[in-house]
């Protein structure tokens, strides 16, 4: 490795004999001069230079003897040039790393890395308890007691092969045999979800127009305060119209820091008959190249537009940009919005059953095919990368 003093622009690479250098906008050779200058009353002697012209910029490079204070300090060598010896080799080299773990790490959503740490933890505290060695890559009979032990828990299928997977990426991110893709692995699930009956029913129902409507009366006397009902009036009217997911809408938990996958105030654009709303993330988009909906007003007591801006008048002024927040500045968790779901229910006497936070996504989805709009535009509106969205569509509950 090129020690300092041989390396781009250190004093010996200007010792030696002088070389003719040739200009870059025209071949023209330029002979290179020296300056020899002395300070008055000074028993300094300020050291010569080499100047050389390189198109338009002049190079300053001082000779061996050159006194470094005299004529500043020395350009560090960028990412390009040769490497310089540095003592803080070990430390920077350690920085690296951690950029390294950090650019690894945003190659996964939040939510999957949480998946994965589950599975991880949960396959920890089942060779603990039976006292198996934690040995990676994981005996593939250490993973067949795993599925056995998931499935006599009463987990179903899917959420064992979730676990499964996030077993998978610890190996593989560790570079070492995954020991998930073993034949009799594959077996084992596969045996699971035919014990099962294959996939479960997706039970949750629907919100309908006439729900929403009714849900939205009652809200002023479900919520604490006139401000708290503007809130969920428009919360509960923006997600079924746009067809928004909880998370999209909602922080997982009490938190006064901007949330990057949530409505931000920017994301919002009130026209006069059109609500402008755009998601900038989704389950479907990490990527974050974002979408635009454009909702428009239908005169109703749920309509977005007119909801939007009767909230957007009260909304206080402060330093949490997320759209949806409490007058206090602190935003909208999903605790929140499914308990004032529950309370609203509750009220009109209809018991929560299967509603969920996600009926709204799929009471918006089955009111615009029952409107008789197109598959496509459906799946646009949604968001969906695959005819996944038809599984959301039950038009029975209308």
């Amino acid at each position: 490795m090129p020690n300092k003093r041989n390396a781009v622009g250190s004093p010996s690479r200007a010792m030696g004999k002088k070389r003719r250098t040739t200009s870059r906008t025209g071949g023209k050779k330029v002979q290179p001069e020296e300056i020899a200058q002395k300070k008055d009353g000074a028993d300094r002697r300020r050291s010569a230079k080499k100047t050389k012209e390189v198109g338009h910029v002049v190079a300053e490079v001082p000779e061996e003897n050159t006194d470094i204070s005299s004529v500043g300090e020395v350009q560090k060598p960028s990412s390009r040039s040769r490497p310089v010896a540095n003592q803080n080799s070990n430390t920077d080299l350690e920085h690296l790393s951690q950029v390294a773990d950090y650019i690894v790490n945003q190659g996964v959503s939040k939510n999957t890395q949480k998946s994965y740490n589950l599975a991880l933890s949960k396959l920890c505290t089942f060779r603990s308890s039976y006292k198996l060695k934690q040995d990676w890559p994981v005996p593939v009979n250490d993973l067949l007691n795993f599925i056995a032990f998931l499935s006599v828990q009463g987990l179903s299928g899917g959420t064992i092969s979730s676990y499964i997977s996030g077993v998978s990426y610890h190996h593989k991110i560790q570079g070492i045999q995954d020991t998930t893709k073993f034949f009799i692995i594959g077996k084992a699930l596969e045996g699971i979800k035919r014990i099962q009956g294959g996939k479960r029913n997706d039970i949750r129902a629907p919100i309908t127009v006439q729900l929403l409507s009714d849900m939205i009366s009652c809200l002023d006397k479900v919520c604490k305060n006139k401000y708290e009902a503007a809130l969920f009036s428009a919360v509960f009217s923006v997600a079924f119209f746009g067809l928004l997911r909880v998370g999209e809408i909602t922080t997982s938990k009490s938190k006064s820091v901007i949330n990057g996958s949530n409505l931000t105030i920017s994301d919002i654009l009130v026209r006069r008959k059109v609500l402008e709303l755009r998601v900038r993330w989704s389950k479907t988009d990490q990527k974050g190249k974002s979408v635009t909906l454009l909702i428009a007003e239908n005169g109703k007591n749920y309509c977005p537009v007119r909801l939007i801006n009767e909230y957007l008048k009260v909304r206080p002024t402060c330093n949490n940009t997320d759209l949806f927040i409490h007058y206090t500045g602190m935003p909208l968790t999903r605790y929140q919005f499914s308990s004032i779901l529950e309370k609203a229910l509750h009220f009109l006497r209809i018991s929560k059953g299967h509603f969920r936070s996600h009926s709204f996504r799929i009471g918006g989805a089955t009111e615009l095919a029952r409107q008789g709009v197109s598959e496509e535009v459906i799946m646009r509106l949604g968001r969906w990368k695959s005819h996944a969205y038809s599984r959301y569509i039950r038009l029975q509950f209308f």
